[in-house]
């Protein structure tokens, strides 16, 4: 007798069955039909709780988290712990995993979840003035099974969120977390050199980025804060309109699953400030309006190199293009597309450096 892998039974089966059942009609009594249907009916009562028994359970529903500082929620066996790299300043943190009983925590410690349960973190009584140093020493989060954050991030730096970013806060933190499903929150406003760099570059399961509102930008500070999260496909807006010295430096660089790139309102630039921004963003098609009209030394440098689908540009500046402010900044992009240019721009440039060959050139 066969089955399906719903756990019902084959129609060539049930076909089978009723051909012996008239056979027997034949040979035996009304009584032993009732019989024979009995067994048969029981039968596939008993195939059919089995193929349910097989099913998996359903997973354990999200738990409702009151606190607002930064918390991990597990939907499944996870591990969570803080690590360094060598000598970052000393910092003191506290766990909960019931919202209720906060216990210190010891870099390195590694605290198991099991599914729909969470896990958080906040700073001691005292504040950590300052967290990681940079690329020579830092703290960073190593995560095994998937895991969501959420929460406000500065709960590592103080208890009521106000300690600004110092320099290189929170580098790389979350660097190569490959099972981090989703990130806390990035409110702060006044930003700290570096203080994002590296930050979740290589979070392959990161689909959506957090809310980034500052206004006003610091040296490299969202410098490879994305790069190589190939699963992010959700940015937020960037409305900052106070560029620095390569702040959005490689910021989602090798993004390959990003379609649509947030819009980008400055309308003064400085060194390098989007140099390497979506290199490598495979699957980008369209880029949001640059509307700055004077181009600054490495400004557009790389910034859509190998975006392969890229089919559409809007640059409205009037400077010319240069390998000094716009090097390969079209290389690699499709072979053909439409480029929007200024009115009042009188340059010329074809070639990487400026409007691809063979693409259709339009002004505003």
């Amino acid at each position: 007798m066969a089955f399906r892998k719903d756990g019902k039974l084959k129609l060539d089966s049930l076909s089978f069955i009723a051909t012996h059942v008239v056979l027997f009609f034949h040979l035996k009594s009304i009584d032993n039909m009732k019989k024979i249907f009995n067994l048969i009916f029981s039968f596939v009562l008993l195939a059919g709780f089995s193929a349910c028994n097989k099913q998996s359970l359903p997973p354990a529903p999200v738990p409702t988290v009151n606190y607002k500082g930064l918390t991990f929620i597990s939907s499944g066996k996870s591990t969570v712990r803080l690590a360094k790299v060598g000598n970052p300043d000393e910092i003191t943190l506290e766990y909960s995993t019931d919202e209720s009983q906060w216990n210190p925590y010891t870099i390195g410690k590694k605290i198991s979840l099991a599914d729909g349960k969470f896990l958080l973190f906040r700073a001691g009584e005292q504040k950590n003035l300052t967290f990681s140093k940079g690329s020579d020493s830092y703290y960073h989060f190593e995560i095994s099974g998937p895991v969501t954050a959420q929460g406000n991030i500065m709960s590592l730096l103080d208890r009521d969120f106000s300690t600004p970013l110092s320099t290189n806060a929170f580098f790389a933190l979350f660097e190569g977390c490959k099972s981090l499903r989703s990130a806390p929150e990035l409110p702060a406003t006044t930003m700290g050199q570096g203080c994002y760099f590296r930050m979740f570059a290589g979070c392959t399961g990161l689909k959506s980025a957090p809310e980034l509102p500052a206004k006003v930008l610091a040296y490299n500070c969202y410098g490879m804060m994305f790069k190589g999260c190939s699963a992010l496909t959700d940015v937020p807006d960037l409305p900052a309109t106070e560029m620095e010295v390569y702040c959005y430096n490689n910021m989602f660089a090798n993004c390959t699953s990003l379609k649509v790139a947030p819009e980008l309102p400055a309308t003064r630039l400085d060194m390098g400030c989007y140099h390497c921004m979506f290199e490598g963003c495979t699957s980008l098609t369209s880029a949001p309006e640059l509307p700055a009209t004077e181009l600054v030394s490495n400004c557009y440098e790389f910034m859509y190199k190998d975006c392969r689908n890229l089919r559409y540009v809007i640059g409205l500046f009037t400077t010319e293009p240069s390998k000094k402010t716009t090097e390969d900044w079209l290389s690699g992009v499709a072979a053909s597309g439409t480029f929007i240019k200024s009115k009042k721009a009188t340059w010329d440039v074809t070639g990487v450096h400026g409007i691809p060959e063979g693409w259709k050139i339009e002004t505003w």
